[in-house]
C-alpha cells in the first residue's frame, strides 16, 4: 500500500507541483497540501471501529496519571481486548509501517 519512490520520481513530482503551482497558484497548492497531510493521518479511533483480531498494530493511548499522548505496539485480541493495555486508555490505531528495505542497486 506505501509507495516509495526513488530520488528521480521525487524529482518529476516536484516539477509537477511547481508547474501546478504557476499555473492555479497559491490557494490551489495550500488545498493540495491539506488533502496529502489528510492521507498521511493513518490514525482510527477506536470509538470509529477496531483492527482484525490478532492484529498487531500501533496505538496512542492515554496515560493513567495526566493526558499525555503515547505511542505504542500491542495486539487487539478482539471484543474490545489488548494483549498489554487496557481498553479504556487506547484512544486510537493505525497499521504497522511495512519494514525497512535497503534500496536496490542498479548496474
Amino acid at each position: 500500500m506505501n509507495k516509495y519512490y526513488t530520488p528521480e520520481e521525487i524529482s518529476s513530482l516536484v516539477l509537477q507541483m511547481e508547474i501546478i503551482h504557476k499555473h492555479y497558484g497559491n490557494e490551489f497548492m495550500g488545498e493540495i497540501v491539506n488533502v496529502i497531510y489528510q492521507l498521511q493521518d493513518k490514525w482510527i479511533a477506536v470509538s470509529e471501529r477496531f483492527p482484525e483480531p490478532e492484529q498487531t498494530v500501533l496505538i496512542t493511548i492515554s496515560k493513567k496519571y495526566d493526558n499525555d499522548r503515547v505511542i505504542f505496539i500491542d495486539t487487539y485480541n478482539g471484543d474490545n481486548k489488548w494483549n498489554y493495555w487496557s481498553s479504556k486508555y487506547v484512544l486510537a490505531w493505525q497499521p504497522l509501517p511495512e519494514p525497512y528495505k535497503a534500496p536496490t542497486e542498479y548496474k
